[in-house]
């Protein structure tokens, strides 16, 4: 019989959720609870809402926690397009 996985989230016991409750950022795996990374505390989350970091520039939406993820090069890459293309 296989051993289900259980939730990472400190202290809780529930089975892990097949996919969904799989972290790419964190490598974790969760429950229905804990699934979400603001549930779970991701530590790979970042805050972007203070908004003030000192630069004039937001950053991208769809890019932030991605440098852990995907290549520097490919980032660099998306974020020139998206500036070429207007966005942000």
């Amino acid at each position: 019989m296989v051993k289900k996985l259980r939730c990472s989230f400190e202290d809780c016991k529930c089975v892990a959720q097949r996919i969904v409750g799989d972290c790419t950022f964190c490598q974790g795996h969760f429950c229905s609870n804990h699934r979400l990374l603001e549930d779970h505390k991701c530590q790979n989350l970042e805050d972007v809402s203070s908004g003030d970091d000192g630069d004039d520039e937001q950053p991208e939406w769809w890019l932030v926690g991605l440098s852990g993820v995907l290549p520097a090069e490919l980032l660099a890459d998306l974020v020139s397009v998206t500036v070429q293309a207007g966005g942000v």
